[in-house]
C-alpha cells in the first residue's frame, strides 16, 4: 500500500540586532520542480559563512548555489552519495573562489543539507549549524556539531551545562572552503511513518533559544509562521548573530 505523503515547510532569516550583515545564507530546490527534479526529491540547505563581512557572505551564498545545482546533476542513484558529492562540489567551489580573491581568502561556511524523498529523509553537513526532528513527544539533535566544545562533551571533559559558556564554544574545526579537501557527515536514512517536523538551523537559534521552546513553537504553528516566531524569539533575547531557520512538516498517511 502506498502511503501519502504531505509536505510543508517555511523559512526565514534575520541579521539580528547586532552584527551589520547577514552572513547566513539558505535554498529550497526546486520551488517548482520539473518531474525529473521532484524524482530526485526536494533539498533543503542552510550555511552559515565564516570570513569575515565580504567573505562569509560569499561563501555561504556559494555552498547553497552550489549545492543545490550538483545535487540534481548527480549521475547516482544513491541519495546519500548525491549529497555527499554535492557538499564535496561546494567545498571545492568556495577555496577556489578564495583563492582568486585576496579579499577572501580563507573564507568558507557552515552548512546543512537535508533531502526529503517520499517519506525518507537523508542529512548531510559540515560545521555547526544543526538539523534537528522534531515529534509530538520530543525535539532530538541529529546532527553532531563539529566543534572544539561539542567533541570534548562526546569525549566526556566537559558537560553540557559547562559547554554552553565556555569561552571556545565557536570554534569549529570543519567547514566548507576553508581547505583543499574536507570531511562531510552524511546520516544514515530516517524514515517518517506518522508526523514528523525537521529544522535546519544556523547557531544565531540555538545560541539564543533552548530546544524545549523550539520544540514548542515548532509544533503549534504552521512552518512558515513558527520560522518567524523562533526568529522573534531569539532577536528578544538579544539577537547577537544572524539566524536562519528552515522548518519541514512531513505527514504520512
Amino acid at each position: 500500500m502506498k502511503h501519502k505523503v504531505v509536505v510543508s515547510y517555511g523559512a526565514a532569516s534575520h541579521t539580528g540586532l547586532v552584527r551589520n550583515d547577514n552572513q547566513d545564507a539558505y535554498g529550497i530546490f526546486p520551488q517548482r520542480g520539473t518531474a525529473a527534479h521532484m524524482k530526485s526529491g526536494r533539498i533543503f540547505i542552510v550555511a552559515d559563512g565564516l570570513g569575515g563581512h565580504r567573505g562569509g557572505k560569499t561563501a555561504s551564498t556559494l555552498a547553497v548555489k552550489t549545492i543545490g545545482e550538483a545535487f540534481f546533476l548527480a549521475q547516482t542513484s544513491s541519495v546519500q552519495v548525491g549529497l555527499a558529492n554535492a557538499l564535496h562540489a561546494a567545498n571545492s567551489a568556495i577555496y577556489a573562489e578564495g583563492r582568486l580573491d585576496p579579499e577572501l581568502h580563507g573564507m568558507g561556511t557552515t552548512c546543512v543539507a537535508l533531502v526529503l524523498k517520499n517519506n525518507s529523509v537523508f542529512v548531510a553537513h559540515a560545521g555547526d549549524s544543526r538539523v534537528y526532528r522534531i515529534t509530538a513527544s520530543e525535539i532530538r539533535q541529529i546532527t553532531d556539531d563539529h566543534s572544539r566544545v561539542a567533541q570534548m562533551v562526546r569525549q566526556g571533559a566537559l558537560t553540557p551545562a559547562e559547554a554552553v559558556t565556555h569561552p571556545d564554544r565557536h570554534q569549529i574545526y570543519r567547514a566548507l572552503g576553508t581547505h583543499q579537501s574536507t570531511e562531510v557527515d552524511i546520516q544514515p536514512e530516517h524514515k517518517v511513518e506518522g508526523e514528523d517536523w525537521f529544522l535546519l538551523c544556523s547557531d544565531g537559534l540555538t545560541n539564543m533559544v533552548s530546544d524545549a521552546e523550539i520544540r514548542d513553537i515548532v509544533i503549534a504553528q504552521p512552518p512558515k509562521s513558527a520560522c518567524k516566531s523562533l526568529i522573534a524569539l531569539t532577536n528578544e533575547k538579544g539577537g547577537h548573530d544572524n539566524t536562519t531557520v528552515i522548518v519541514v512538516h512531513v505527514k504520512v498517511d
